[in-house]
């Protein structure tokens, strides 16, 4: 039988613990709350692990279920009973209130019919991993604002980086009930990253007219907003993060991560055809469906590698983008580590990134990094041979990496995963295999699929039977 768990009682103690950490603390105001988050992380992670250790998932589903307006009472209760000022006390309950949306997206895989049910894999192991259940900073809108000049209802915050919001969000006068995530831009300087992603994003529907299959459909502009806003297709599943979080630690089924690999390579390889490099792929980066559609999102730092017309917008604008205006916009786990340092973006930049993705997945992880004897994890877990072979095509040296998206996709196509029984079998009976190749060298690794075109090497072959590649010359 479940705790019963008071969530309003959980909140409070959060409140109070963040506001004991905060005395001598100057609080900066607006944007540059950073700070403040941190001590949040910590105050949220003391009481989870102290005040309610051995039932901090039930602790945690209470505060997500909050909602707004009782996080708002709570917190406004508990910062009157201090001396700061009263902007202070305004900027910290916008902030504190928003501490159980935040915990909703990141419990996103657990919530059922608007109830959020925390599972024990879900339960956060350090304050570094609290971050993700508090928000960054506070947000610019609370639910139930409106947009002046503009149809919309805002529901839900959905994510937010240091100038920008995503927020869950239905129109007021048509398709009332069919929510949509706008996407805000805070900082004129910024504005470059939105119209980059509409050129994009225009540019591989301007080559498939499906595109809005494969990708978060791009619905309406607004850059004459305050804020400026974009308004995309609000996906239902999350992210593959949330899936990944769903089977509550366990690894999902081989053949459903190669359904999902199938979809974000045969996404990819439609903007690969489009000379566009997404140069950000990740599992949050990859979004999901209730039906199982994935679709990729994101293209704010996409980069186009042919770019025979001069793109529309400011004079400066005259690059699809500006690789010095993403200081650190790549996220190092997914980023080849065996690039060469100023080597412009390539196609198989991105397919590095989708053997990371690869890789988690079938370890049912999106925090484990891929080093070292990666593949012996695979092995242990009875991964079939051919799905680990795939994967260190992906993440080889350049030369002996799938060229494109579409490489991995006709690979991932032929290969079908062997039972469990049947792998098990197939490794007893191989001989002892030599020590894997660690990750960023440049040893060889035998050939089992042509990087050109993703065909699979046949005996005695030197060159791919379909494109005729020379397979001995990687």
């Amino acid at each position: 039988m479940a705790t019963v768990i008071n969530g309003e009682k959980v909140f409070q103690d959060i409140v109070m613990a963040l506001i004991e950490d905060l005395v001598g603390v100057a609080i900066p105001m607006k944007q540059t709350f950073y700070a403040v988050a941190k001590h949040a992380t910590v105050a949220a992670f003391r009481v989870y692990k102290t005040q309610f250790a051995g039932v901090e998932p039930e602790a945690m589903s209470a505060v997500s279920n909050l909602s707004y307006a009782q996080a708002r009472d709570i917190a406004q209760r508990e910062l009157d009973r201090t001396c700061m000022s009263k902007a202070q006390k305004d900027e910290l309950v916008n902030y504190l209130a928003a501490i159980p949306m935040t915990s909703r997206q990141a419990l996103r895989s657990g919530n059922k019919d608007g109830h959020v049910t925390t599972m024990v894999s879900q339960v956060p192991q350090s304050a570094e991993e609290m971050a993700k259940f508090v928000p960054l900073r506070a947000p610019r809108f609370q639910p139930d604002d409106t947009l002046r000049g503009h149809d919309f209802r805002l529901d839900t915050l959905l994510g937010m980086g240091g100038f920008a919001e995503v927020w869950k969000a239905y129109p007021t006068e048509f398709n009332r009930d069919r929510p949509v995530a706008l996407k805000f831009c805070f900082d004129k300087a910024l504005m470059a990253g939105l119209k980059n992603e509409i050129r994009v994003l225009d540019r591989i529907g301007g080559f498939d007219p499906a595109a809005d299959k494969d990708f978060v459909q791009l619905m309406q502009t607004n850059f004459t907003a305050d804020p400026p806003f974009l308004v995309f297709e609000y996906m239902d599943g999350g992210s593959l993060v949330n899936w990944v979080e769903g089977f509550g630690g366990a690894r999902p089924q081989v053949r459903d991560v190669v359904s999902v690999m199938k979809m974000a390579a045969r996404a990819m390889q439609v903007a690969h055809e489009s000379d566009i490099v997404h140069r950000d792929l990740k599992p949050a980066n990859l979004m999901m469906s209730s039906g199982g559609r994935v679709k990729i999102t994101d293209f704010g730092i996409g980069y186009a590698l042919a770019q025979s017309e001069p793109a529309v917008g400011d004079a400066d604008d005259t690059e699809i983008t500006q690789s010095a205006y993403f200081p650190g916009a790549f996220t190092p786990m997914y980023a080849d580590p065996m690039k060469p340092p100023g080597e412009g973006p390539n196609p198989r930049d991105d397919v590095y990134a989708l053997g990371v993705i690869f890789f988690q997945l079938l370890m049912g992880s999106v925090t484990t990094k891929m080093q070292g004897n990666w593949q012996s994890y695979l092995r242990h877990a009875h991964v079939d041979d051919d799905l680990i072979h795939m994967i260190e095509t992906c993440t080889a040296p350049h030369p002996e990496r799938f060229k494109d998206a579409g490489a991995l996709l006709a690979a991932l196509e032929r290969v079908q995963p062997a039972s469990r029984a049947d792998q098990q079998k197939k490794r007893s009976d191989a001989p002892p295999k030599q020590s894997a190749r660690p990750r960023g060298t440049t040893a060889k690794v035998r050939v089992v699929f042509c990087t050109s075109c993703g065909t699979t090497r046949r005996k005695g072959y030197r060159y791919c039977i379909k494109c005729g590649a020379d397979l001995d010359a990687v």
